[in-house]
């Protein structure tokens, strides 16, 4: 069947399918202009209708983690079309059709892939609510765009009203329609459904004339659409892939090599890969996944001949079959092109990361003329560090005998970043030249990165010459480096108990690179990972002495302002907004000794902070001293909101009247938003001459305990003026926005109106959830 034919066949479709819907709509008078037409759309891009089938609840497997909270399995809705013995089928709501297969009985419940039927009218009266939560509230549908989500809020609804339309669920369907906005629906299902076009691309089953019918039946739908421009584009893109496939079946096939290898590289337009994962970047597998018949394999199995059309192909902007998803600026999904796949194979087939025709067709001459290992050789000598780190991995791969090339490159480099990464590249080779070459840098060396780096790999060899050095450089090194930290970092796991005395003493004379590095070092570390390199008779000096400097680390109260910080700490995530230098120093205890030290990082700051006096009495006990107070554990209170502490501080002196009677009417009471705002609006005034700082800190760790609240007023510093707020809840971080709350009205609790918001919402959280909230007022 000739390419009219077929574009004829599925024109015809689409209008069998158009006046059917017509036909619905027509006996379906309960429904407004708006629902009809926006319906309508809907039922022409996808006309089946599955209004019969199970409603189910889909456990995919994939699953995700917020904060301290545990992980937790991702869920999806649809119509469940088929399933087997271990094989299920379902119809999304979002229209994808997916097959999964369950997992095994003892599957962690994050991993679990099964499905459970739902009620329809119940999750439809869910999404009515959370709809209408989403208009007061944006946070209530937080939404960014994914591949397992290509439609935002307003127009998933339309798809849920929809269903519900033909299931005779009309009280469901209005609910929903009467919170939603037509206008922005109509604009946001533009848009999904121009991603659905983009994934379609990935399925081998539509060819590339039905998919340029799909793409003119967008056009159709939404021809004022701003994603308009860009479908008539990709038309016109398919349409010229489709005018390459007659040719290239009209054409008789040459013997020639550059036309064989120019239509293997053109054949990438065929190229099927499904768009994947939720990274950054999904690109094209090549070696380890493509299968043997497809044409990316088939380059690379040319080689080198493929090179020059390779080259040529960097501007084709045909289509391919691969779809690429970003998570950058509210995520993404595009197709890649002929000529992207031209440029990933060249990289994969070079070892080099190219930008532009004009590099590569450089590279191509000098391999042509020189050969390859020359190439690669003068591009290792070059000053361009990470060219050259790509270089010298290809060069040793293809060429293992040239590792004197590559240390003569270290020799003559000038670039300190260059030759340090050079000089880790080769440690990886374990040979005698190679250690050789080691004990030159580490002597010789004038970039102390790079003698670091090869002190660390002689100590894992066993040689232990390179630590009386680096003593001797970090002495030297007064003044605060880029590779300070690094030679912090192997001076404290070198088993040297001399050389952790240099670095614990900087440590705890000031904050700098070497208490940085120190705690950054130990937060996530085990003491056999410390002392794998200490010897025996100083094992035991080497942990007393990193455990004191710790101890008295603990008194370090200093917040990373604006940071958020996420590790990995004893087989759990640990994530924290504006985190303490004495939580870092907290986790290295519990990491180190986590029989003696017990740390819960996701308790709220002020557990912490009774955990970390703890710790001190244990340390304090070891040595025979006294032991310090520490505050009894909280007790149970009536209400999970009532505020069992409200401390406060000043700078300025005694504090003011009426700043105290608000205090003392919200201590032991239930607290609400107006109560913590008055009393804000009351620091404020109390300020001397209106300048100052004041800053609330508020918890609840989620155990009945209450709420405890930390008020401090202070001077003012050379901060902008302003009000922040950052509330965690229940592992989530938000930071609203306070733009009604300008200085002159600093004094008046009705500009306060996001910050009341915000606070409303923590508060309502359930009773088992935990909150902090720090709020940060700067008059100037």
């Amino acid at each position: 069947m000739g390419v009219r034919a077929l574009r004829f066949t599925g024109m015809l479709a689409c209008m069998i399918a158009i006046l059917l819907s017509i036909l619905v709509f027509l006996q379906d008078p309960g429904l407004d202009r708006d629902q009809q037409q926006l319906f309508h759309i809907v039922d022409k891009f996808d006309s089946e209708d599955f209004s019969s089938r199970p409603f189910v609840k889909v456990s995919t497997g994939s699953w995700i983690q917020r904060g301290n909270l545990p992980k937790q399995n991702t869920f999806r809705f649809g119509f469940l079309l088929s399933e087997g013995a271990s094989r299920f089928q379902v119809r999304f709501l979002d229209c994808e059709t997916t097959s999964f297969e369950r997992t095994v009985h003892g599957t962690p419940d994050f991993e679990r892939v099964t499905y459970d039927r739902v009620d329809l009218r119940t999750y439809a009266r869910d999404i009515a609510r959370r709809l209408a939560a989403s208009r007061d509230d944006p946070d209530a549908w937080d939404y960014y765009m994914s591949p397992a989500e290509v439609f935002a809020p307003d127009a998933f609804c339309v798809l849920v009203a929809r269903a519900c339309w033909r299931r005779d669920l009309v009280a469901e369907c209005h609910a929903i329609w009467s919170h939603m906005d037509p206008s922005k629906a109509s604009e946001q299902l533009g848009r999904a459904f121009a991603n659905v076009l983009c994934v379609e691309f990935s399925d081998p089953h539509l060819s590339r004339t039905q998919l340029v019918s799909r793409h003119e039946l967008w056009l159709e739908l939404f021809p004022s659409h701003g994603y308009s421009d860009l479908v008539r584009a990709t038309i016109a893109q398919l349409e010229s892939a489709l005018a390459q496939d007659v040719n290239s079946v009209t054409t008789p096939r040459s013997q020639n090599t550059d036309e064989s290898m120019h239509a293997l590289v053109s054949s990438l337009r065929d190229e099927f890969h499904a768009v994947r994962g939720n990274t950054d970047s999904v690109t094209l597998p090549t070696t380890a996944k493509a299968s043997g018949a497809c044409a990316s394999a088939k380059i690379l199995k040319a080689g080198f001949a493929v090179v020059p059309a390779l080259i040529r192909a960097l501007d084709d902007e045909t289509p391919s079959r691969t779809v690429s998803y970003s998570s950058r600026w509210g995520g993404g999904l595009s197709v890649k092109s002929v000529g992207d796949l031209a440029s990933e194979l060249l990289c994969e087939l070079s070892g080099l990361e190219l930008l532009g025709q004009e590099a590569w067709i450089k590279w191509w001459q000098s391999v042509s003329t020189k050969g390859e290992r020359a190439t690669l050789l003068a591009l290792v000598e070059a000053e361009n560090p990470y060219r050259a780190l790509d270089a010298s991995k290809r060069l040793l791969a293809r060429w293992p005998d040239s590792v004197e090339e590559v240390i003569h490159a270290v020799s003559t480099t000038g670039d300190g970043a260059n030759r340090a990464m050079l000089v880790g590249l080769l440690a990886e080779t374990k040979t005698a030249r190679v250690t050789q070459f080691l004990r030159e840098e580490l002597e010789q060396g004038h970039e102390l990165r790079a003698r670091v780096l090869a002190a660390e790999e002689l100590l894992a060899r066993g040689v232990r010459d390179g630590t009386g050095r680096l003593k001797a450089a970090w002495s030297e090194e007064r003044q605060a480096s880029d590779c300070r930290s690094e030679l912090a970092k192997f001076l404290l796991i070198s088993g040297d108990l001399e050389a952790v005395r240099l670095v614990t003493k900087a440590a705890q004379e000031q904050r700098g690179v070497a208490r940085e590095t120190m705690i950054a070092k130990l937060k996530s570390a085990t003491l056999d990972q410390v002392l794998t390199h200490a010897s025996a008779t100083e094992r035991t000096a080497i942990e007393h002495e990193i455990e004191r400097a710790l101890i008295q680390l603990l008194e370090d109260r200093t917040v990373e302002r604006g940071c958020l910080s996420g590790f990995d700490w004893r087989d759990q995530s640990v994530s924290w907004w504006e985190p303490r230098t004495c939580d870092y120093v907290s986790c290295a205890l519990g990491s180190l000794w986590p029989e003696r030290f017990d740390f819960d990082p996701s308790a709220p700051s002020g557990h912490r902070d009774r955990a970390r006096l703890i710790m001190k009495n244990v340390w304090r006990k070891s040595c025979g001293l006294t032991p310090l107070a520490v505050q009894a554990p909280l007790t149970k209170v009536s209400h999970h909101n009532i505020v069992h502490a409200c401390e406060m501080t000043s700078d300025f002196g005694p504090l003011g009247g009426e700043l105290l009677e608000r205090r003392r009417r919200i201590e032991r009471q239930r607290l609400d938003a107006d109560a913590v705002v008055g009393l804000l609006v009351a620091a404020s005034k109390s300020l001397p001459d209106g300048k100052g700082d004041v800053l609330l800190t508020m918890e609840r760790a989620g155990d009945s305990t209450g709420i405890y609240m930390a008020w401090r007023l202070s001077k003012p510093d050379d901060s902008a003026w302003g009000i922040e707020v950052t509330i965690i809840s229940n592992g989530a971080v938000d930071s609203p926005s306070v733009g009604g709350a300008v200085e002159s009205c600093f004094d008046d609790a009705s500009h306060f109106v996001d910050v009341r918001r915000a606070l409303s919402k923590a508060l309502a959280a359930p009773a088992n959830q935990s909150f902090e909230v720090r709020l940060h007022l700067r008059r100037r």
